[in-house]
């Protein structure tokens, strides 16, 4: 008999992301899966007086009446479950029950099992066709050339100590500091930020092309042995998201001021970078920085047009499938602050702050995985297996590990599952991109 035959399917909406599927099973479905499953017995059975799979059927059915319609349950159940879900086209993040009266008598009828399952929130995808973008425009200067050859050659400098002047632009200031937010300090009241409120012996390069020139502003005209006090705001294109724009105080003290001596653009210094000439050796910076600023703009141009779409999708989280990302982004932030020296005490006393960070990135990974897979299915955009060996090769490639042992261990992991996703997000964002109207 074909699975699913003549079962029928009733699914109704319980709250947030859970539906009810209940399966009838016709009687006459449950006899003669009943019927089968005794004869598969007969014909192994063992009974006294009787050689293997010879007694009566009335005998057998008496002995192991019990195991059959045990068995006969977990089948219907198994295949209820299968036509269930093609029934509602799509998988169920989880299953959250199953309920189903026993079987124990072919007179009692239809029989009906219901489950109760997860699935992703059902909403409505807002247009992410003609999304309006704007590529900034790519210019490398002659400054950033010249930046660029002052850091090939500060990165082969030899470097003294400076006692007859004060620290100016292009020296190296050594300093420990501690750093305050609303009073407090910045590792204590932001633990995640470790190793940006408190250090030892920190190189400080002065200028314009230091990571944070205000703060290296700060610094110029110091002596050994000064000290520095000043509000620092950091800047909104910072890294650490947490602190963009947040005011933090910081309190400083010299230890030394040493000063560069870079070596001549001599044909020998030139050599080094496969040229000759200070022009070659420009041109080939040129391209280099403007190849690093296209991919640094297509980057950026590729965030902005899957942030677009997912910030105007409104969804209620699954709470199972939430609860359980809450619980991986916990682990890896702990761990993250274990790497970085922070004892038990200190990441206990910050369980809140370390929470809420939790479930923010539970909370848009979701939206963004929800999304995604929304537009992959509305554009029958797919994964191909040859994509997967491609990326897991390329993985193990950075890794330095044989992309068939860590195909074994992603298995093992289950992170097989987060590669073929980030590999459908890429795909989903190329076609948002392509079908985009980009300015600039």
């Amino acid at each position: 008999m074909a699975p699913g035959r003549g079962m029928k399917v009733v699914i109704e909406n319980l709250g947030v992301c859970q539906k009810s599927w209940k399966v009838s099973v016709p009687a006459e479905r449950v006899r003669a899966e009943y019927e089968t499953m005794l004869d598969e017995i007969c014909r192994g059975a063992r009974v006294d007086g009787f050689r293997p799979g010879r007694a009566p059927r009335a005998l057998v059915e008496r002995r192991y009446r019990e195991t059959v319609w045990k068995e006969v349950r977990e089948r219907l159940m198994r295949e209820a479950y299968r036509t269930a879900i093609r029934e509602a086209v799509t998988l169920p993040l989880a299953l959250l029950d199953a309920k189903a009266p026993l079987l124990n008598n072919l007179e009692n009828g239809d029989w009906t099992v219901e489950f109760i399952v997860e699935m992703k929130p059902e909403f409505d995808l807002p247009p992410y066709k003609g999304l309006e973008l704007s590529r900034r425009s790519i210019a490398v200067s002659d400054s950033d050339i010249d930046k660029a050859i002052r850091s090939l050659r500060e990165d082969q400098a030899r470097y003294a100590d400076v006692t007859d002047r004060a620290a100016e632009v292009g020296d190296l200031v050594r300093i420990d500091f501690e750093a305050y937010l609303d009073g407090r300090p910045l590792e204590e009241a932001m633990p995640e930020a470790r190793g940006l409120g408190k250090a030892t012996d920190f190189w400080l390069r002065l200028g314009e092309d230091s990571p944070l020139p205000k703060f290296a502003e700060a610094h110029i005209g110091v002596r050994a042995g000064d000290t520095r006090s000043f509000e620092f705001v950091f800047p909104e294109s910072f890294s650490f998201a947490p602190l963009r724009g947040r005011a933090v105080r910081y309190e400083t003290r010299v230890k030394s001021v040493q000063r560069p001596h870079l070596p001549e653009m001599s044909l020998e210094w030139l050599k080094q970078w496969g040229v000759t000439t200070e022009d070659e050796l420009r041109a080939q910076i040129r391209a280099t920085l403007n190849e690093h600023q296209k991919l640094e703009e297509d980057n950026r141009l590729r965030t902005a047009a899957l942030r677009a779409v997912v910030e105007k999708v409104n969804m209620d989280l699954p709470p199972l499938e939430r609860d359980k990302t809450v619980r991986i982004w916990l682990a890896d932030i702990v761990r993250r602050m274990a790497e970085r020296g922070h004892p038990p005490d200190e990441i206990r006393s910050h369980s809140r702050e370390i929470s809420q960070m939790a479930i923010q990135n539970a909370s848009d990974e979701l939206r963004t995985r929800f999304v995604v897979e929304k537009i992959a299915e509305a554009e029958q955009i797919r994964i191909e297996e040859k994509e997967v060996d491609a990326e897991i090769a390329y993985l193990g490639s950075l890794q330095r590990e044989n992309p068939d042992v860590l195909r074994k261990r992603l298995e093992t992991s289950g992170g097989l599952d987060n590669v073929r996703q980030a590999i459908l997000e890429r795909k989903v964002v190329d076609f948002l991109v392509a079908h985009a109207k980009v300015r600039g």
